[in-house]
């Protein structure tokens, strides 16, 4: 554009001023009775990072290489600041996801559990059904053989006479119904002869607490002195022995 000036010649400008700064000197005032002539500080023009134009120039940088040194150390401060959130933002989701996980796995690891104590409890009665029916199925074997041993005697004894079926069964419960009364008849002549064994054995004893008993009472008969005693089990009076007398 007309009138304007590029920035390259803004920055040589700039650069040129700095070489040559401006001293300002105030004016001679009187302090304590003295006159002293107070020089004020150097003025530079001063950067965005705090660096100024004259400390650039020792230094052998230009304004362009400050400005972009600044710019670099901004981006840079940038960088680090969007690494730092990225990184505690990657720290947080990690704690939040290991929690989660250690909560899914723990409630995984019960719910497994549970169910593996079902299974165990269904082959547990699995198993005791299993013994039941075989149990309960031998009977069933044992008791039909038994009925095609009956059936086979039935047959044997009814192919050679002349009774009905219905005859010979009646006689085969008959004999069922004999053997069950002989075997109650034994049980209670055995647990007779056991009472009868008992009852002698406390007869026995009786018998010979009797005789205990007869014996010490002619002991003490024996050791009584010569006069007349009355005994309180009988009303009999003992009258003592008389040597002159019969």
């Amino acid at each position: 554009m007309h009138g304007s000036v590029s920035p390259g010649l803004q920055v040589e400008s700039l650069a040129r001023i700095s070489e040559f700064p401006l001293e300002r000197y105030s004016a001679p005032e009187n302090i304590n009775g003295y006159n002293e002539e107070l020089r004020l500080d150097k003025e530079y023009p001063v950067l965005a990072n705090g660096a100024s134009v004259e400390n650039q120039g020792r230094l052998g940088l230009s304004l362009e290489d400050a400005a972009a040194t600044q710019i670099q150390t901004a981006y840079r401060a940038y960088l680090a600041r969007k690494a730092f959130r990225h990184m505690r933002g990657m720290v947080r989701l990690q704690n939040m996801v290991q929690r989660d996980s250690v909560m899914k796995q723990a409630s995984t690891t019960l719910s497994r559990l549970h169910s593996w104590s079902r299974i165990q409890a269904q082959i547990r009665a699995r198993r005791v059904h299993m013994v039941l029916e075989g149990r309960l199925r031998q009977k069933k074997l044992e008791n039909q053989l038994k009925l095609e041993a009956k059936l086979h005697d039935l047959e044997v004894e009814w192919s050679g006479g002349s009774e009905t079926i219905d005859e010979a069964l009646a006689r085969i419960h008959q004999r069922e119904a004999a053997a069950v009364k002989r075997e109650r008849a034994m049980a209670y002549a055995f647990s007779h002869q056991d009472e009868e064994e008992l009852s002698k054995i406390g007869g026995a004893g009786r018998t010979a607490g009797l005789l205990l008993g007869l014996g010490k009472a002619e002991l003490q008969h024996r050791k009584v002195p010569k006069h007349k005693v009355v005994s309180h089990k009988t009303t009999k009076i003992m009258i003592p022995y008389q040597q002159g007398t019969r």
